[in-house]
């Protein structure tokens, strides 16, 4: 089993690590930053994987409900909807699809 921390992290859904952050606010003059806040986990996420995949010549499948982001990292994507694909393609491909752009990325404003 994996230490507690470990599953609350690798666990969270985007909602959850932004519910998990602290309030903004300056304690000592310094601002406090908590492995919860999105950018600091996406960017860590985001070099796990990628070294995952470069150094240790893995293959990674990932679900994940941030589609940009996914998408960005991706060599290939696919668009899965009740079980069924329904787009598939290389990940900067999809991004600039309008239909994923429209229904995915925040109504094509990403």
């Amino acid at each position: 089993m994996a230490p507690r921390g470990a599953y609350v992290v690798s666990g969270l859904s985007g909602d959850a690590a932004r519910r998990g952050e602290p309030a903004e606010g300056h304690h000592g003059g310094a601002r406090k930053q908590s492995m919860f806040e999105p950018a600091i986990l996406r960017r860590a996420v985001g070099d796990a994987i990628r070294k995952l995949n470069v150094e240790e010549k893995l293959t990674v499948f990932l679900v994940e409900q941030n589609a940009y982001h996914a998408l960005k990292l991706a060599h290939r994507g696919y668009v899965i909807v009740n079980g069924r694909i329904t787009l598939s393609g290389g990940g900067r491909e999809l991004l600039e699809m309008p239909e994923v752009k429209a229904a995915y990325l925040e109504g094509g404003r990403h």
